[in-house]
């Protein structure tokens, strides 16, 4: 008897921790639109699959962080190469205060020292999906040029030769490519 309660108790916490969640990607989904909207044209639209939770809440934790995959042209600048993807970080500290957009660089490789170093793990104007996969891992969809390992053939500035999936892994606080995996090539 003792077992099936402790079954039922189980259940009912990972079901509500569920609710929670769902709950907390409703919101950040329809702040998150708002947010896009006031700081890039042509945007996406943000769904709730284009949200992943980074630290959830938990039974204690009041606290939570989720990124969130969009794409726009951040600033309205026009042009052919201006539209790109971004992963915002959102966070609150507690169930009492708002979510909070703290970054557009949650993995802290989608800017210029980044682009110059080549150290960015893929060319986010390309990204297509991104998911969380585990505790620490996300798994991305992305285009990217042809390069010296994989080869290809590029159609010009817009048109990458290569479709990768990626997972990336917390590793001491830094996203980290652990797989790579060609999924599509032009030739």
């Amino acid at each position: 008897m003792l077992k099936k309660i402790l079954i039922g108790l189980v259940g009912f916490c990972s079901i509500n921790a569920f609710a929670n969640e769902l709950q907390d990607k409703q919101i950040i989904r329809k702040m998150m639109n708002q947010y896009i909207n006031a700081v890039a044209c042509s945007t996406s639209s943000i769904e709730i699959e284009d949200i992943a939770n980074i630290y959830p809440p938990e039974k204690e934790y009041t606290g939570s962080t989720y990124y969130v995959l969009w794409s726009g042209d951040k600033g309205c600048e026009g042009g052919s190469g201006t539209l790109s993807s971004y992963i915002s970080e959102v966070s609150r500290y507690s169930t009492s205060r708002p979510f909070l957009v703290t970054s557009d660089d949650a993995l802290g490789d989608n800017n210029e020292e980044s682009w110059e170093s080549g150290s960015a793990f893929t060319n986010y104007r390309f990204i297509e999906s991104m998911k969380k996969v585990g505790d620490g891992q996300l798994e991305f969809i992305s285009r990217n040029y042809a390069d010296v390992k994989y080869g290809g053939k590029d159609g010009g500035n817009n048109f990458p030769a290569n479709k990768f999936r990626y997972i990336l892994a917390l590793e001491d606080s830094k996203w980290t490519v652990v797989k790579q995996v060609l999924l599509e090539q032009n030739n």
